[in-house]
């Protein structure tokens, strides 16, 4: 009976012990490091991001502030820098930005150390979101949920230019493709129209990741150019640094939505219907149109409810006819259906800075709500996939697009004003970017991009397999201007001199992708397949023409400028056997295992069965002849 007393008391003591343990080593909410940022009568809490593959913490700094302005904020935890110690409300004066601090931090019952950085962004706008769960993993898990918070907008100077929006924000994720990176798009929705950074008020906001993009320079350098055009309303953009909840999460592109609005895209008589083109991404929508002419060109309307897309499939019927039929129908009825003008400037735009969502989404086009349908090029939208292709090649040549432009340029008039807009004012443009322009942007951005490239390393420098061919690029301002010189150089060649472009093709069979390139006189096929894929071995196939029936060795000059390669049975180099040696070698490996799969379980089955019979007869011999053991 006295066990059964003092077990209740052993257990409850030994639960109290627990307690107080846990409340003298773990650390309570009033010890997380938190640092105040004022700038006149504005006080921002911020906290260091920790980078695990670094063992690091990472103070970001808005571009407004100064150290003597960030102060330790924690009430109940001090900094220790050897000698030197920063008490709650003290200043981070004594320390310097870009150096690795050891750190000790001191609390009411723990201490312990850390390596501390600091790292200051420059020159950009400040964006301070708080959301109402202090947590944005609802948004960032599911596409369609939405978080309330306010907002504050900070000038680089310190000025508050939007101070806590009276009423609740909303911010979403947005995106498809860029949705699947650790650094979210975001949508921001306003109570009421405002206008943010000198934009016209609105009540909708994106706020653009440059996920594929790491020198964040390409989008704003496509859209600043295209307004440019002046041919049709183009979203305004300015750079951003975001902190959500007090964290800094990287540098953005904050970025008018495309809509439907009268600060946006709008006629003052008429009703503006917008579309947009997209490939298999449409499957997601519940309306859509899909053309007959191609199983993955889709639109969806955006404008309005998406169920009305019904209303205008037959318009966009007789848009894909005409467009795929350009260069046989009169350019009167070509007109009748499409804007020349502005569908020359979006191509254009693709075309100069080399697109490769041309083909794949964010293909934006309107008409007016009323006959004749006559739907017009625009707005161009989201270029972190830009400078895609090689310079020396037209954007997806040969390849079926949403809107097929290599067919328009087939039709006289089409062509003749998309190149004289190209001679008049696209290389005037180019040479500017390549001059000055794209180092002034980079030059204004240095810091922020270099704040970015840190918190978001691992999204950019890791293997990502998840994520398929589509890699980040990570271009450097040169790169881009080389890129934009050596292309602008191979449209005049072709756009300027008159120069036809002609391609080969060369089927690789292997799993580095086949091969579109540009003819050039004289070339070798070991050269055509060095520059797609350098220091490769394939170099010493033999190849057949599939046209002329000729045979190709390494060293040939391919003569005809329409050649089809494909691999033959010889090979110079017998370490490397032809791809049809390969494809059966693929294909009777494959067989084998198939075969070496079916008949290995028949054979552990059958196994199993003698090895049980055997079993049974022997536990019966062992038996007596009244079934007992002998």
């Amino acid at each position: 009976m006295r066990n059964n007393k003092t077990l209740p008391v052993i257990v409850g003591t030994a639960i109290f012990c627990v307690v107080i343990i846990l409340g003298l080593f773990l650390p309570s909410n009033d010890e997380t490091l938190t640092f105040s940022v004022r700038t006149g009568s504005e006080v921002l809490n911020i906290e260091p991001w920790y980078d695990e593959t670094q063992e690091c913490h990472y103070l970001f700094l808005p571009s407004y502030t100064t150290l003597k302005n960030v102060r330790l904020n924690t009430p109940n935890l001090k900094l220790s820098f050897g000698d030197t110690v920063i008490n709650p409300g003290g200043s981070l004066a004594v320390l310097d930005t870009g150096r690795i601090y050891k750190t000790t931090i001191l609390g009411r019952h723990r201490k312990h150390d850390i390596s501390l950085r600091i790292i200051q962004s420059a020159n950009i706008p400040t964006l301070f979101i708080n959301t109402a769960s202090i947590s944005i993993t609802k948004i960032n898990t599911n596409r369609n949920a939405k978080e309330y918070g306010v907002m504050t907008l900070m000038s680089p100077t310190g000025d508050s230019l939007y101070l806590e929006h009276k009423g609740p924000i909303k911010l979403k994720s947005r995106g498809v493709s860029s949705w699947l990176f650790p650094k979210k798009p975001y949508q921001i929705e306003l109570e009421r129209p405002d206008s943010l950074l000198g934009m016209a008020p609105a009540t909708n906001w994106v706020l653009i990741a440059n996920n594929y993009d790491e020198s964040n320079l390409k989008t704003k350098i496509v859209l600043d150019y295209a307004k440019t055009l002046d041919y049709c309303w183009i979203p305004s953009s300015k750079f951003v640094d975001v902190y959500i909840n007090g964290i800094y999460n990287g540098l953005y592109l904050l970025t008018e939505k495309i809509e439907v609005s009268p600060t946006r895209l709008y006629h003052d008589d008429n009703k503006i219907v917008l579309f947009r083109g997209v490939n298999i991404y449409a499957l997601r929508e519940e309306y859509y149109f899909s053309n007959s002419r191609e199983s993955e060109q889709y639109f969806v309307l955006e404008s309005e409810s998406p169920s009305r897309i019904i209303k205008y499939q037959d318009e966009l019927q007789k848009l894909t006819d005409a467009i795929y039929g350009a260069d046989t129908i009169p350019t009167s009825q070509l007109e009748s259906i499409l804007d020349i003008h502005s569908w020359s400037c979006k191509y254009l735009i693709d075309e100069v800075f080399s697109n490769f969502d041309m083909w794949q989404s964010s293909n934006y086009f309107y008409c007016y709500d009323q006959p004749p349908y006559i739907f017009y090029g625009g707005p161009v939208w989201d270029y972190d996939l830009g400078f895609y292709y090689p310079a020396t090649h037209f954007i997806r040549y040969h390849s079926p697009q949403i809107i097929p432009f290599y067919i328009l340029m087939k039709n006289d008039e089409f062509r003749k004003h998309t190149i004289e807009l190209y001679r008049t004012h696209s290389r005037p443009y180019i040479d500017w970017l390549v001059s000055e322009g794209i180092d002034s942007l980079a030059d204004v951005i240095q810091s922020a991009a270099h704040a970015n490239s840190i918190r978001w390393m691992n999204m950019f420098h890791r293997d990502r397999p998840q994520y398929g061919w589509l890699q980040p690029s990570m271009p450097s301002p040169d790169s881009l201007k080389t890129y934009l010189f050596q292309h602008k150089d191979f449209l005049d060649r072709h756009w300027i001199q008159g120069m036809p472009y002609q391609e080969i093709y060369i089927d690789m069979q292997l799993s580095d992708g086949d091969i579109w390139t540009e003819f050039r006189s004289g070339q070798t096929v070991s050269q055509y397949i060095e520059q797609a894929h350098p220091h490769g071995k394939y170099q010493s196939y033999v190849w057949q023409d599939t046209i002329s029936g000729m045979t190709y060795y390494p060293n040939s000059v391919i003569k005809d400028p329409h050649a089809q390669l494909i691999l033959c049975n010889d090979s110079t180099d017998s370490s490397l056997p032809s791809a049809e040696t390969n494809n059966s070698k693929r294909l009777l490996s494959k067989q084998t295992r198939n075969k070496i799969i079916r008949y290995g379980s028949s054979a552990l089955l059958a196994f199993f069965g003698l090895s049980m019979f055997g079993y049974i007869i022997i536990e019966r011999r062992k038996e007596g002849p009244k079934g007992k053991k002998k």
